[in-house]
């Protein structure tokens, strides 16, 4: 059995993993349309891609403006 001091040092750390869909007009890090947003539901399958989704080289990725405004507030920041 482990000494009593060792077990009262012990701390509970507890991490949440949140996923959710925004309907933005782009995604997250691409400027490819968003399946989510609801001018493009009726979009037929692969076709909202870009290079960045297809993984080419070179393509870099560019975060969208809004999920960040969005995702803050949220939160309540600023």
């Amino acid at each position: 059995m482990a000494p009593m001091a060792e077990i009262k040092s012990v701390e509970l750390k507890v991490g949440l993993e949140v996923h959710v869909e925004l309907a933005t007009r782009t995604k997250m890090f691409t400027r490819a349309p968003s399946p989510a947003h609801p001018d493009y539901d009726d979009s037929p399958p692969n076709t909202l891609i870009d290079p960045l989704v297809l993984g080419l080289p070179g393509a870099l990725p560019v975060m969208n403006r809004e999920v960040v405004e969005l995702s803050a507030s949220v939160r309540k920041c600023s």
